[in-house]
């Protein structure tokens, strides 16, 4: 990691037939993986250049886990991710100048998903966006956010059902959470992140009646809550975690905070400030 001047691998790495986890980060000249027999043991490979990935017809046959982090440039080739039947997670993080990333709708196996910290993305993948036919017929995990700065709106979330834990990360110009995580009945955790222009947590949220965790970090001008109705139909939440959001803090303080009623029947309350 972090060898700027370093252009190549050795030749022979592929023929580490007992390597199982392979990273090559921050390593910018190196625009090839000489993978050779690798393609059938790797189980993890992270990469920040995604030039260095590389395309095979025959497939990873063992790949579980594909990380690619701190890219520089503005679009991933994924032809590279097609081929990977058995893939089950997948992370594209802190790539300041990606734009697009190309459909996942051939990752059918995925039980986890992170895109995030990408601040110029300005639309989700074919498999997440709203008109995308459901294929993550197994995904439990996303991460996903923030997007474009710009965009008044979060684009549109394909609802994925069986979905157990789902991040969703904000950006000050947005004024609400996107609707489509109402319908994502099997979460049983929710964290709200950095959604800075929100005040109120929408009612719908009482529809969650799986949720166990609810997390709701950094977002400065949050205020209020859903009604208690709709918070004591939450009847499996068991933790709230209210981080760094000074006015919902305040209106939770207990038996005095106006905000305390809503709140009082979960078993474990943390706030930090």
């Amino acid at each position: 990691m972090q060898c700027p001047e370093l252009s190549s691998l050795p030749s022979g790495l592929g023929c580490c037939t007992s390597l199982v986890d392979l990273t090559v980060r921050e390593c910018p000249k190196v625009t090839s993986i000489p993978i050779g027999s690798l393609s059938t043991t790797l189980r993890y490979l992270s990469v920040s250049n995604p030039e260095s990935l590389p395309i095979l017809h025959g497939g990873f046959t063992s790949l579980r886990e594909l990380q690619i982090k701190r890219c520089q440039s503005t679009q991933i080739d994924l032809r590279f991710c097609q081929i990977l039947v058995s893939l089950e997670d997948l992370t594209i993080s802190n790539c300041p100048n990606l734009e697009t990333v190309p459909s996942l709708d051939k990752l059918t196996s995925l039980r986890r998903l992170e895109i995030y910290d990408c601040s110029r993305l300005t639309c989700l993948p074919g498999g997440l966006a709203m008109a995308s036919p459901h294929v993550f017929t197994r995904l439990k995990y996303l991460r996903i956010g923030p997007f474009w700065n710009e965009l008044d709106s979060f684009p549109a979330l394909q609802v994925l059902p069986q979905l157990e834990s789902l991040w969703i990360y904000g950006w000050p110009k947005l004024k609400s959470l996107p609707e489509q995580i109402q319908h994502l009945t099997s979460l049983t955790e929710l964290g709200i992140n950095e959604f800075e222009g929100v005040e109120a947590i929408p009612e719908w949220l009482g529809n969650l009646a799986s949720l166990r965790s609810l997390y709701i970090w950094e977002c400065k001008n949050l205020m209020y809550l859903p009604s208690v109705q709709a918070m004591q139909r939450l009847t499996k939440l068991d933790s709230l975690y209210i981080s760094n959001c000074p006015l919902l803090s305040e209106r939770c303080t207990v038996d005095s905070g106006p905000e305390w009623p809503k709140i009082s029947h979960i078993p474990h309350i943390y706030v930090y400030n």
